[in-house]
């Protein structure tokens, strides 16, 4: 019976996801044993991590006695250092010598080259992964003999973090996951099309490298133990027919049931290793444990994996259907292909990335909303208080017959009321911060509490803008006013501004382009305001450019309501640009 590296050793089936570690663990770049092909013999594969301390080099010992260290093989690749060794070989850092490009040499010994079966399954796993040019596969760049006996294998050398040590940090959220498993189905698919199946698909073979942008790519490694299917259109390879049915091969805890007990293996095998990898990926712990081996496959034959969403409410039931199948025991309840699993899960990926961006742009926009209907309840919801009062106390004094129609009728008013409340507005548009920010910036010379017109001991202009004219001191009692008609950042503010400007007894008193920017907020017609906006521009005074500013920002596809998209204001827009060109001239001119 062939298993992979965790059936060695009991007590690996009863840790925690990341727990296992040893010495290659302990050092820059891990090296993961892939699968046992006799009792003593393991392939590894190289999984260099970029994120873990400086080098330390092996004991002395190892590494002085090492002859291929500095050695040049097929004079194309310089041996740099050892990354760890098993029962079939090592594995080493080599350096190209024309192209000063490292890369992962794997070498199977001498002794074990006379194997047929063993020298048969390295040049499998050669030829197979050479024919994988894929984003998401490591694949193999050279293969060749060594003189003294055995053989060596190139394999691209990826950088970055194994996904057993990122689950040992924690769970991936579940668009993460989709993510990550979108990928990895992505690999499958084409080494499905290819009639070749992988058989040890697990966090320790896949490899997450960081991107620009922080995200990641996955690296689907080691297709030592590959099952090839020449119907499907696969190449030829070396040992065909090696693996009989009956035989164990791959990792306890994430090899499929009909794997796990010697039946014939399909592409669904390995996707109920993806099964695997989905659920740990959510629940940050492993899928499958026990004692022993033996409990392991039973409580995998036997029982039914807990579901993910008890890890997340926000979990979507497809994703939870979508795992619920691939961890199915026969393979019949999975999905037939690998490229139906992509699909979904880049799907569901795609929805949460965009509900992310959604919401990022949605909630300041229902806050300003929200704080809209606020500002327009208030005054209606007091009239209501006072409109149901005496209502109730009509309904004291009527009989008894006709009070339950008048409360019908009370009822339907307050209804009606709150709904028009709700989905109409008044005939001005919500405040635009940047049409507050021009106005700010406009008015930054006229403060509210201290009005550039307004009179002081030494009767000194220094507070007025450059190109205004001069005008009639703001009464004191206005001045307050008069800033928070022009800068104002609510409406309801500015109104009731606008209608203390307008009452001011003598009328006399109010500067002109105060009274004229009360009026104007406060006219409800548009031919008023275009009238208004006329005179203003006559004015030539740019202390009243903030407020022409605000109404250019009335928007051009809404009108008091959320069910009109036409210009309220469409008689005025011709006007207000001439308006605001001649302030814009009075400026530059000093005037």
């Amino acid at each position: 019976m062939v298993l992979g590296a965790d059936a060695r050793d009991p007590d690996t089936l009863r840790r925690p996801m990341g727990e296992r570690t040893g010495d290659a663990a302990e050092r820059s770049t891990t090296v993961d044993e892939a699968a046992d092909v006799t009792d003593t013999q393991a392939a590894r594969t190289v999984i260099a991590d970029p994120n873990a301390p400086p080098v330390t080099p092996p004991p002395a010992e190892l590494d002085e006695h090492d002859e291929m260290i500095g050695r040049i093989i097929d004079d194309r690749y310089r041996v740099i250092e050892r990354l760890g060794e098993g029962g079939m070989g090592a594995v080493y850092v080599a350096e190209h010598r024309k192209l000063r490009k490292h890369v992962a040499l794997k070498i199977i010994r001498a002794e074990l080259a006379g194997d047929g079966e063993i020298a048969d399954r390295f040049a499998r796993e050669a030829m197979v992964t050479a024919q994988l040019d894929h984003p998401h596969i490591a694949s193999a760049m050279d293969y060749g003999p060594l003189p003294e006996g055995g053989a060596y294998l190139v394999i691209e050398l990826v950088r970055g973090q194994g996904l057993d040590k990122r689950l040992s940090e924690g769970a991936l959220s579940w668009p993460q996951a989709c993510e990550l498993g979108g990928q990895l189905a992505d690999a499958l698919t084409v080494a499905h099309a290819r009639g070749i199946v992988h058989r040890d698909l697990k966090p320790e073979n896949i490899l997450l490298e960081t991107r620009d942008d922080g995200g990641f790519r996955a690296r689907v490694l080691d297709f030592g133990i590959a099952r090839v299917d020449r119907r499907a259109g696969a190449p030829a390879t070396p040992g065909e027919g090696l693996t009989q049915v009956g035989m164990v091969i791959g990792s306890p805890g994430y090899m499929a049931p009909e794997q796990a007990t010697g039946a014939a293996v399909d592409a669904r095998s390995d996707l109920y290793s993806l099964g695997v990898i989905l659920w740990e990926c959510i629940a940050g712990r492993r899928l499958w444990t026990g004692v022993d081996m033996t409990e392991l496959f039973g409580r995998q034959l036997t029982e039914d994996p807990p579901p993910v969403t008890k890890f997340g409410r926000d979990i979507p039931h497809e994703l939870a259907d979508l795992i619920s199948r691939l961890l199915s025991r026969s393979p019949s309840g999975r999905p037939e292909k690998a490229s139906e699993v992509r699909a979904l899960l880049k799907r569901l990926a795609f929805q949460a990335t965009a509900q992310e961006a959604m919401n990022a742009t949605t909630r300041p926009t229902l806050t300003a909303l929200a704080e809209r209907v606020r500002v327009r309840a208030e005054p209606l919801i007091t009239g209501l208080r006072t409109t149901t009062f005496e209502a109730f106390e009509e309904l004291r004094e009527r009989r008894p017959g006709r009070r339950a129609a008048l409360l019908g009728a009370i009822a339907a008013a307050l209804l009606l009321l709150v709904i028009v409340c709700v989905v109409s507005g008044d005939d001005e548009p919500p405040e635009d911060d940047d049409a507050v920010a021009i106005a700010d910036s406009s008015a930054a010379a006229d403060e509210p509490d201290a009005p550039d017109d307004a009179p002081d001991d030494d009767d000194d202009d220094s507070g007025e803008q450059p190109a205004a004219p001069a005008t009639s001191p703001v009464p004191k009692d206005l001045k307050k006013h008069a800033g928070e008609v022009l800068t104002g950042k609510r409406s309801a503010s500015r109104k009731k501004a606008a209608k203390a400007i307008t009452a001011h007894k003598p009328a006399d008193a109010v500067p002109k382009r105060l009274r004229l920017v009360a009026e104007l907020e406060l006219a409800r017609k548009c031919k008023d305001k275009s009238d208004l906006i006329t005179a203003l521009g006559e004015l030539g005074d740019p202390w009243a450019m903030p407020a022409l500013q605000r109404v250019r920002k009335y928007p051009k596809d809404t009108c008091g309501n959320i069910f009109s998209r036409r210009d309220c204001w469409s008689c005025l827009r011709s006007e207000l640009d001439r308006a605001i060109a001649k302030l814009e001239l009075a400026a530059d001119k000093g005037e």
